[in-house]
């Protein structure tokens, strides 16, 4: 799949929200998408079993340009097909929430992740 990586930081702040939601695409399948309201979401679509997936992966800037990029690149459908883990369920969720934790408490994140892979 080809990537462009064609949005910027300044590019995504410049966005203005218009009568109806609109998309601009980063490549790769992953896009944001400006709504009325002013709210940007970051969504990849991809195909599975023939057939269009939409996976949301937040919201803007709480999810920056890097992360997006880097879930979109790591991001791999073929164990949403089999039923995923709740560890994988869970390192996902650990992944979108990060940037909403403060300092502190990702300070103490990598310690929970040495907990769960004991269990």
């Amino acid at each position: 799949m080809a990537v462009t990586n064609k949005l910027t930081d300044s590019k995504l702040r410049s966005l203005k929200p218009r009568e109806k939601p609109y998309k601009i695409s980063d490549g790769g399948g992953m896009y944001v998408e400006v709504r009325p309201n002013g709210s940007k979401w970051w969504r990849l679509a991809y195909r599975l079993n023939g057939k269009q997936q939409l996976k949301s992966l937040g919201v803007y800037p709480e999810v920056g340009l890097f992360e997006a990029r880097r879930f979109r690149d790591d991001f791999d459908p073929t164990p949403v097909a089999e039923g995923q883990p709740l560890e994988s369920v869970f390192r996902e969720f650990m992944f979108i929430k990060k940037s909403d934790l403060t300092a502190k408490h990702q300070v103490t994140l990598p310690r929970k992740n040495v907990f769960l892979n004991r269990v």
